[in-house]
């Protein structure tokens, strides 16, 4: 069934059931209400009849009286008129003397027999003014009133009309067609009702189908719109309104003015209806596809004008504005001379729509600042919300949106490159570092061989000594792989911070005495506590004190200094290089840098980067500061609260 509703053959179905529906709908309405108007519930259908027919039968008496048309006059003075309908008279005057009658007024085959007199009561001689009143029983209604000519010698100013009909009405007039049609709704009095209910509700399920048809197609969930499609939802709704507007006019000039203009009127009803159902189909196609308002002529007109708006630069937006603001100063300056009043209320009203805007775009333009601040601060995650934004501010904001997503990728591909290349690095030390244990096993074995030659044991330790240095540069390189990506395992404790520099004053002391190096160490009295891994804590005092030994001026002081920063334990070492660093702070602490005067001593430039990166892993970090030839290390950690 929702198949065949979904073809052409079953929405025509629809259509039609639905239209005929509402055209009985209206019908058994229309019914209904002339049955009430016209008494259908109170009267007889007798009386009915009677009501009717008055005016006609006194307008046909009047047309046999006035112009004579009678067959023959009998031997007492009445006249027989002819009469070619189912009307039968017989009239009597004032005396109750019979005066006129039709032919057929002797039988009495007769029915619906009543009596209807004609008295005159404000008229002249030659034209009397007949009140027409129906007599039914004891009581006599006034019906209307009507002029009388009188053609005739014997002319009576009050008639009786003794009304009757031949039986059956057997011959074609308007008294028959009178007839038939209150007999006709004498029986469909009451049906109206029912029939209306059942065909309202046809109706309704009908129009209820079709409208969830409506754009629809078999076996096919996409919108089809259908011929009128591409017509804007708003241009047709006025051109509805447009036809309605024109049809309430003919109903108002035509109907009921004549039988011709009342059947153009009721034939154009069903058109009109048909039109009205085709607008409903329309706005149920356009409300599933959610076009109603977004593809109408209306918005089609606003969207052109406010990108016309959009394109304007701020500045002349900026200018546009005061210009109407002058000139709205203006109106109501001179409203103010008249109206003072309303002048004082109009000013009021701009006042709070431009506070609004300004509340507006203060409001807009914290928001941009806050955004612009945490960027600049390295919160490349901060998206600055556009919604409610003007077109200008709204730009700025995805600007800066777009900015800190740039910065974001850029950022996440270099973290990503430099995670690749520290993979790297690990994957090939691991390879170098098989062969090159079993090239230390064999230089080990290779020493221990007794042989003549002298250069045997100078090339025998050569090789030990070069490959114990390649064996540290690879662990090195490892360590600090492992350190850069965060893949060692660290166990924080707290730590006495003092001890770190007794530590370092003990285990150096033999290589500064060598690099003829004094140290100086200073520390506070009180205890400072961190939290750290003992191990990796003593790898960053290692590092740190073999760059001093190996690049410190001979014969010059190293500092090593701990003191309390705040809620910081701060670590300094101090100490004069043997060159100018000529190279940043930040390069010093990457991988494989090494200052000039560097180039020919022992190391690769790893020392710094894994202190640093150990440092980090411990919730602390490294900086390094250098003027000149003075190189100076700081070490920060968050202390321990007792």
């Amino acid at each position: 069934m929702k198949y065949f509703f979904r073809t052409t053959g079953g929405k025509i179905t629809l259509f039609l059931t639905c239209l005929l529906s509402i055209c009985v709908v209206l019908g058994c309405l229309t019914g209904a209400f002339l049955f009430w108007d016209y008494g259908f519930y109170e009267k007889s259908e007798n009386a009915q009849f009677s009501d009717r027919i008055t005016y006609n039968v006194v307008s046909d008496w009047l047309n046999m009286y006035n112009y004579g048309r009678y067959e023959e006059e009998d031997v007492d003075g009445v006249r027989v008129y002819k009469s070619e309908g189912n009307l039968v008279l017989n009239v009597t005057d004032s005396d109750g003397n019979l005066i006129a009658r039709t032919p057929e007024a002797e039988t009495e085959d007769l029915s619906f027999r009543y009596v209807i007199e004609l008295r005159d009561i404000n008229g002249s001689e030659d034209r009397p003014l007949w009140d027409v009143a129906m007599i039914t029983g004891d009581t006599s209604f006034r019906i209307y009133s009507v002029y009388y000519v009188d053609l005739g010698d014997n002319a009576s100013t009050e008639q009786t009309l003794n009304v009757s009909f031949l039986k059956g009405f057997p011959k074609t007039d308007r008294y028959m067609f009178t007839h038939k049609v209150i007999s006709l709704g004498y029986r469909l009095r009451y049906a109206v009702y029912g029939i209306g209910i059942f065909f309202g509700l046809l109706a309704l399920v009908a129009f209820i189908l079709l409208m969830c048809v409506s754009g629809r197609q078999p076996g096919d969930e996409k919108i089809h719109r259908g011929l009128l499609g591409g017509m804007p939802f708003d241009v047709m709704t006025a051109c509805v309104i447009f036809l309605v507007v024109i049809y309430m006019a003919m109903v108002d000039a035509f109907f009921l003015n004549g039988v011709e203009e009342t059947i153009v009127v009721i034939v154009l009803l069903p058109v009109a209806i048909a039109l009205f159902m085709g607008y409903c189909m329309s706005f149920a196609t356009r409300l599933k596809e959610h076009s109603i308002v977004r593809k109408s002529a209306i918005m089609f007109i606003l969207r052109a004008v406010w990108k016309g708006i959009k394109g304007i630069p701020t500045a002349w937006r900026a200018l546009i504005f005061l210009t109407v603001d002058f000139f709205v100063n203006l109106g109501l300056l001179a409203i103010a001379t008249s109206e003072p009043d309303a002048a004082i209320f109009f000013l009021a009203l701009k006042s709070l729509f431009v506070l609004g805007l300004a509340i507006y775009f203060a409001a807009r333009g914290k928001a941009l600042e806050k955004g612009a601040d945490a960027i600049s601060r390295g919160n490349l995650e901060y998206q600055v919300d556009t919604s409610g934004m003007m077109s200008g501010m709204r730009k700025t904001g995805e600007y800066l949106n777009t900015i800190a997503k740039g910065m974001s990728i850029a950022v996440e591909q270099r973290t990503k490159s430099e995670r690749m290349k520290t993979e790297l690095i690990t994957n090939v030390s691991h390879d170098i570092k098989t062969p090159l244990t079993s090239i230390i096993n064999y230089a080990g074995l290779i020493a221990k061989e007794h042989c003549d030659n002298e250069k045997h044991a100078e090339y025998c330790e050569v090789l030990t000594r070069q490959s114990e240095k390649l064996k540290r540069l690879i662990e090195n390189l490892v360590e600090a792989s492992k350190a850069a990506t965060g893949n060692l395992e660290v166990h924080l404790a707290p730590c006495d911070a003092g001890v770190f520099l007794t530590q370092a004053s003990g285990e150096y002391d033999d290589k500064l005495a060598e690099a003829n190096l004094t140290l100086v160490v200073k520390q506070p009295e009180e205890n400072l506590r961190i939290m750290a891994d003992g191990r990796h804590m003593w790898r960053v005092f290692d590092n740190l004190m073999n760059n001093i030994c190996k690049y410190s001026v001979p014969g010059t002081r190293v500092y090593l200094t701990l003191e309390r920063d705040h809620n910081m334990a701060q670590f300094l070492f101090k100490n004069t290089s043997k060159e100018i660093l000529d190279i940043s702070e930040e390069e010093l602490m990457e991988r494989f840098v090494r200052g000039d005067s560097s180039r020919n001593t022992e190391g690769n430039g790893l020392g710094l980067s894994i202190a640093k990166s150990l440092a980090q892993l411990q919730k602390g970090w490294l900086r390094i500061e250098t003027d000149g030839d003075l190189f100076k290390a700081i070490l920060r950690f968050p202390l321990v609260e007792e």
